[in-house]
Formats: C-alpha cells, sequence, structure tokens
C-alpha cells in the first residue's frame, strides 16, 4: 500500500506558497471616508405687500406697487386705475400720509378716516 501524501489535493506546490506566506502580514487598505463639505442653507422670505399711501381729502389709498387706487364707492370697496372724481394730476398733489399697514386697507379705513378727519396731518406721518 501507498502512502497518500499529506497535502492532499493542494499538492507541494500549495504547501510551499502557504507556507511561504506563514508569519508575513499583509495590510488591509485603509478606509477612506469622503465628507461633503457643509452645506449653508439661507431662505429669504418674500411677501407680496403693498405701502399705501393715503389720500385724507378723497379718502383714496393709493398703491404705489400695482398703480392702484383703493376707494369705497356706494358702500362697497373698489380698485381702480384712477381715482374717483379728479384727475390724477391734482389728486397726486393733494395732502398725503404715507400708511405703516401692508394689508387692505379696507381693514383700517375706520380708524385711519378719523384720524385724518381732525388733522391734516398725524405729528409722526409723512408728509408728501
Amino acid at each position: 500500500m501507498q502512502a497518500t501524501p499529506r497535502f492532499g489535493r493542494l499538492g507541494w506546490f500549495g504547501a510551499l506558497a502557504l507556507g511561504g506566506l506563514t508569519g508575513c502580514t499583509i495590510e488591509a487598505p485603509q478606509a477612506r471616508i469622503y465628507l461633503p463639505p457643509p452645506v449653508e442653507v439661507r431662505s429669504e422670505v418674500v411677501v407680496d405687500t403693498d405701502d399705501y399711501v393715503y389720500y385724507p381729502d378723497y379718502q383714496v389709498y393709493y398703491s404705489a406697487r400695482h398703480h392702484q387706487f383703493h376707494y369705497l364707492e356706494g358702500g362697497a370697496w373698489v380698485v381702480r386705475a384712477s381715482p374717483p372724481r379728479v384727475s390724477t394730476s391734482v389728486f397726486f398733489a393733494s395732502h398725503s400720509v404715507k400708511m405703516g399697514f401692508h394689508d387692505r386697507p379696507a381693514a383700517h379705513h375706520e380708524a385711519i378716516r378719523k384720524q385724518y378727519s381732525k388733522h391734516p396731518a398725524a405729528p409722526n406721518a409723512e408728509r408728501r
């Protein structure tokens, strides 16, 4: 009976190769993690608001942004491209007060009408 080699199918060459690797250290490649630079997020809020000018002699508000006149007519608020009952040159030459609100004139009209019907201009109001 013949003796079988100790290394089986690996053979002498495989045994020598494994033997040569014994005691060798194989370094694993360094893991690298890429982190992108921090992202700065800026947001801007754009609000569609009007800056109104009030003309107390006519009880009319003018929106320079939209080139529109807001006023009461027959108990209802109207918005038009021209002032009521007067030419634009005469209208814009009259006394005016810049308003501090940015929403609908109807929401503030009663208080503003009372304030400016007694006084041509409030002490802190900007005259034009």
